[in-house]
């Protein structure tokens, strides 16, 4: 049964949150726990095994490993850095898994990003990896790969930011280890380099085959052309082929400083795409004004789909949890009124140890099709900090993390 998704136009609602508190307290309806579990006859949530918490809000995951790429700390085992990707799918021709990265072109670091970032494809032989690279699909500039297949058209889809029109602009070529070295004129090469803002905005390649070649695809009614900082699409493709996608618009600004989430769907993945607006709302603030405050500061989400049907997103700033009925309303678990964020990223280190990762981006969800059941989450991260210093050192990498299930 598909949710109220159709291409006509309803009157969009935005729930008003309900802030989550930290200590016990009863539930009355399934959102109060978040959609993660049930409100139980007692009042009180029976969470799901991928969630805990009074709230069904701490999302259960295992120390995680490298999916992609290698940690600065090791000793040099690859020569890139990469930035998420996925979620991962498996091959029916050869059995194994793909999962569709963002890889910094030339060896280079994340400081590149805005004018060197690629797509490529990497294989596993299990969907938690480690992948291997195998071959470019999108060139730069192509960055934020995300991976979804039309269920109508079999067509492979990868959404991502850049036009993949940058060959002609100047690049760093003196990369070796995944790093970016300290050229005097790096800086000056980059600002020259960086494509206009509208050139991030959502964009879309597709194939017939996870082999490639990827095309892109000329999208009409793009929903999100007329919010200037459109980025970070994340999209869900209904078995009727109608497409939800949940994005990210930056102002630009640095005072006030505002990113925030918004949703727009079509019949089809290449449109036209209708705006749903702005969809989450912070706490204590049920109505959107020109205050900062009363708008949910967040980037990098990610959209799955539970067993019940339900809609769940992660994001990068807060790693807050975002949740749905039916795609169009949707509630936030504010991590500020929670009292703590939704998930937290853990490495496991060669020595035995675990490190917690201070720097978790751009999360993917892979949800298992046999069990319907979220498993895996894939995050991009440099470590202790974001890698986008040109200094020789910083380098990113692709973690992924178990789900207790």
């Amino acid at each position: 049964q598909q949710p109220p998704m159709s291409p006509a136009r309803p009157a969009v609602v935005v729930a008003v949150v309900v802030a989550l508190a930290t200590v016990a307290s009863a539930c009355k309806t399934d959102l109060d726990c978040q959609l993660n579990g049930v409100c139980s006859a007692n009042g009180t949530c029976a969470c799901d095994a991928a969630w805990a918490g009074d709230d069904c809000g701490d999302l259960q995951l295992l120390p995680g490993k490298i999916a992609y790429g290698c940690v600065a700390s090791d000793p040099l085992s690859c020569n890139v850095t990469s930035w998420g990707g996925g979620p991962p799918v498996q091959d029916p021709a050869t059995g194994k898994w793909v999962f569709f990265v963002s890889e910094m072109a030339a060896h280079c670091g994340l400081s590149v990003w805005q004018f060197m970032s690629t797509v490529v494809k990497t294989v596993g032989t299990s969907p938690d990896g480690p992948f291997v690279r195998e071959k470019l699909v999108i060139g730069a500039e192509s960055h934020n790969a995300y991976y979804v297949q039309d269920p109508l058209s079999k067509k492979h889809l990868i959404f991502h930011i850049g036009t993949s029109l940058n060959s002609s602009k100047p690049w760093v070529t003196n990369c070796t280890n995944g790093t970016t070295p300290i050229p005097k004129d790096l800086e000056r090469a980059r600002r020259a380099s960086v494509l206009p803002s509208s050139s991030y905005t959502p964009q879309i390649h597709a194939s017939a085959s996870l082999d490639g070649p990827f095309e892109p695809v000329n999208v009409s009614g793009m929903a999100w052309a007329s919010y200037r900082g459109a980025s970070n699409p994340a999209p869900f493709v209904f078995a009727n082929g109608t497409v939800l996608m949940i994005y990210r618009v930056y102002n630009g600004s640095t005072n006030p400083h505002t990113s925030r989430i918004f949703a727009s769907r079509a019949p089809r993945y290449d449109g036209p795409y209708e705006d749903l607006g702005e969809v989450l709302h912070p706490a204590g603030y049920p109505v959107f004004n020109g205050s900062v405050e009363s708008h949910v500061h967040e980037e990098d989400p990610c959209i799955w789909r539970d067993a019940r049907g339900h809609f769940h997103t992660l994001y990068h700033f807060t790693h807050g949890h975002g949740f749905s009925e039916d795609g169009i309303t949707w509630h936030w678990a504010d991590p500020k009124a929670r009292g703590r964020p939704a998930w937290l990223t853990t490495l496991a280190m060669p020595d035995g140890s675990v490190q917690q990762l201070r720097d978790s981006e751009r999360p993917r969800v892979w949800v298992n099709p046999a069990s319907g059941l979220p498993e895996l989450i894939f995050v991009a991260s440099g470590g202790r900090s974001q890698p986008t210093h040109a200094d020789g050192r910083q380098r990113g990498f692709t973690v992924v993390q178990h789900i207790k299930t």
